[in-house]
């Protein structure tokens, strides 16, 4: 699947909103004051996407500027959670709730 695709498909997201939120992210990070009148661009081409695209792509972006030697005052990491509500209070207490919590989940959980 293409970048657009796996990223929509997966959050509900534009390939526009995720370019937006990559270029935020990394936008933060760079010492952009050592770089003036530059242009730093990060390409990323997703090829295929079993879930947590978004995450995945951050990380690989900022594993990228690392090795090009890319000045940063922080390194963000990031990684998908899915959380969903159990329903089963345990008790019968409507306000008791149980969670499950899954890291790293694949398309399909997503």
């Amino acid at each position: 699947s293409d970048d657009a695709g796996a990223a929509k498909a997966a959050y509900g997201a534009t390939e526009r909103e995720v370019e937006r939120f990559l270029a935020d992210a990394l936008a933060a990070t760079i010492r952009t004051e050592a770089y003036p009148r530059t242009v730093i661009e990060v390409v990323v081409q997703i090829l295929k996407s079993d879930g947590s695209a978004i995450g995945t792509a951050l990380n690989a972006s900022v594993l990228a500027l690392m090795d090009a030697g890319v000045e940063m005052v922080g390194l963000p990491v990031a990684t998908t959670c899915l959380v969903n509500e159990d329903g089963s209070g345990g008790d019968g207490d409507a306000d008791s709730k149980k969670f499950e919590l899954r890291l790293d989940p694949c398309a399909e959980e997503e």
